[in-house]
């Protein structure tokens, strides 16, 4: 209902089975073509004020506040990041509080009614839908797809310190086929089930290589170890706290007293990527040797002196 509408009691001829029409509507004077008295000047109300807006915007041309139709470049980009996060454009529109006929009618082209999908949107559907956040997977369902590859790279980076893909599977209770294909295809999606139960595995072990009870276990440790390094795939050291590899964040994110703690060996944190290579520096500066400063990030030497490499960041130790 437009804000012209002034609904009382509902209309007993009304021959549409799927609405209920009001009298003191507009809809039920076009539609159902009610003569009465309400409906009437509600109508007229609506051509009053439709008559209004469009002198505003005649009258100042480029004001917003005046302009009822707007370009929906905008509004399409954002739903379709919001359909990437996982939303579906029903769940979009009802978080929006628009309708889904409004949301569907950018997407979806109507050939029955000889129309393309919609290039223009009312100014205040455009505002509702842009106010509506890009949810991480804390805000989907379990059954909800989002992108693979945060959980790609931290399957990889389980794999690169020792964890067979069995193990990895089988201490996130989910099938070792479906941690496989996550591991191979990070083009795909996943569901927000295993991407929570993948992201709690990794901040469980990311500095933990496995300890072997037996010569069986070794190998299949040396193995893992070996086929992800010959693959190219990175360390947990590697890895930011939203699983993805060298993000770039700003360097406000830095927390010094967690870095100064961790080279201090002081602990082990779960240190952002920013955070790891400042403490690659600053172990640097204090004059420790790239092995000294894998110990106490809980990595190896050879990702350490790479990322310092990458960064170029030069050690007294290196060879």
């Amino acid at each position: 209902m437009s804000d012209t509408d002034r609904p009382t009691t509902p209309n007993e001829a009304c021959e549409h089975p799927r609405a209920q029409h009001f009298h003191g509507t507009r809809t039920t004077y076009v539609h159902d073509h009610c003569p009465c008295r309400p409906c009437t000047d509600a109508a007229a109300r609506f051509e009053a004020a439709r008559v209004r807006r469009k002198n505003y915007e005649l009258a100042n041309p480029g004001n917003e506040r005046f302009v009822v139709w707007v370009p929906a470049d905008a509004a399409l980009a954002h739903v379709k990041e919001l359909m990437a996060a996982g939303l579906g454009y029903k769940t979009i529109a009802r978080r929006a509080g628009v309708a889904a006929s409004s949301v569907g009618a950018l997407l979806f082209p109507t050939p029955s009614r000889g129309r393309g999908v919609r290039q223009k949107i009312r100014a205040v559907t455009r505002d509702r839908l842009l106010a509506v956040p890009v949810p991480g997977p804390e805000g989907l369902l379990p059954g909800q797809y989002v992108t693979a590859v945060p959980t790609t790279n931290r399957v990889r980076a389980l794999h690169r310190l020792g964890y067979s893909m069995h193990v990895i599977a089988a201490r996130a209770g989910l099938d070792h086929q479906r941690v496989r294909k996550a591991a191979a295809h990070p083009e795909a999606h996943t569901t927000v089930a295993t991407h929570n139960a993948i992201a709690d595995l990794f901040a469980e072990l990311w500095n933990k290589p496995p300890a072997p009870s037996s010569p069986h276990a070794q190998g299949s440790a040396t193995r893992s170890h070996n086929m992800a390094k010959r693959r190219g795939w990175p360390m947990p050291i590697e890895i930011d706290e939203r699983g993805y590899i060298d993000a770039d964040e700003p360097e406000a994110d830095i927390d010094p007293i967690a870095v100064q703690r961790v080279i201090a060996g002081e602990g082990r944190a779960v240190l952002t990527s920013p955070e790891v290579m400042a403490a690659i520096a600053l172990g640097v500066k204090q004059g420790l040797s790239f092995g000294e400063i894998a110990e106490r990030l809980g990595s190896t030497r050879d990702a350490v002196q790479g990322r310092a490499a990458r960064a170029g960041i030069r050690s007294e130790w290196a060879a």
